[in-house]
């Protein structure tokens, strides 16, 4: 992502020759995504349904079809900005971290969101899924950790 709001999405070539010790040798451009208005603060791949998902400082997430290369839903729920992203393939929930202190959880099959996760007091800097379980774990500025149970 970039400070203009764009997400650019490259091909890079791996050089593999006799020593070329995997060097990068040529990259290019395949395409650019614009939408966002503020910097984009996270950006998370989810490969078996060909999307991408963005996050950004303009407070909106935006889900990206990779096929088609244009947005597929733009997701507001944040009265701040968007600071990290995570995605579980079981559940097929995606999660968004804001400065507002929220956890937004939504879908990539509708437009709307689907709940909040409320508890922090501080801005949050991360968020998870826990693989093999149904946790999601959230950090905020001040320190604390919230494990939350997905299933609930």
């Amino acid at each position: 992502g970039t400070s203009t709001g764009r997400v650019h999405w490259w091909k890079v070539s791996i050089e593999n020759g006799k020593g070329s010790k995997g060097k990068c040798s040529r990259t290019r451009v395949l395409h650019t995504f614009q939408g966002h208005e503020g910097v984009v603060t996270a950006i998370q791949m989810i490969p078996s349904m060909d999307l991408l998902l963005t996050a950004s400082l303009d407070t909106t997430v935006r889900l990206w079809d990779l096929v088609k290369r244009k947005e597929k839903f733009k997701f507001c729920g944040h009265n701040a900005g968007v600071v990290d992203l995570a995605y579980s393939e079981e559940y097929r929930f995606l999660l968004s971290a804001g400065i507002d202190h929220d956890v937004c959880v939504w879908s990539p099959f509708a437009d709307r969101l689907v709940f909040k996760l409320k508890g922090h007091g501080s801005p949050l800097v991360g968020v998870e899924f826990v693989t093999g379980t149904p946790q999601i774990v959230t950090a905020d500025a001040e320190g604390w950790i919230k494990v939350w149970d997905a299933r609930n």
